[in-house]
């Protein structure tokens, strides 16, 4: 049962980390793309560290998994926010602004994908060579 809340509790945070992160792309506007992506680092991997290194004593690859699902999540309730927060008048066609919207956070979040497996490659080889369980 405390590992199931666990879990849920690792899911929710990166869901908000997420869309957080995706919020501040869409509407911050910084005129540096890697400045963002360095927030994104500062705010994500402390907590995540945070978390599997904490009382919860989760499991490497199940804390990974999390991760990549509060990716997905938080994709999905970012695209629903954005359309239903979004004025569809200055676009040609309503068709025009769904598939706009999918294209830029489909890209914005394949980025965040590389990252995360970028960060996993390191984790994983950090884990092997520290000899954490």
């Amino acid at each position: 049962m405390q590992q199931k809340q666990s879990l849920l509790l690792i899911i929710l945070i990166n869901i908000v980390i997420f869309c957080l992160h995706q919020y501040l792309f869409f509407y911050v506007k910084i005129s540096d793309f890697l400045l963002q992506l360095l927030y994104f680092l500062i705010t994500f991997l402390p907590l995540n560290v945070w978390f599997w290194r904490s009382k919860f004593k989760i499991n490497f690859y199940h804390h990974w998994v999390c991760i990549y699902i509060g990716l997905l999540c938080s994709t999905f309730f970012f695209f629903l926010f954005k359309t239903s927060t979004t004025d569809t008048a200055d676009f040609l066609s309503i068709g025009e602004f769904y598939f706009d919207l999918f294209l830029t956070i489909l890209v914005f979040s394949f980025g965040e994908m590389v990252i995360l497996i970028c960060l996993n490659g390191v984790t994983y080889i950090f884990r092997r060579l520290v000899g954490y369980h």
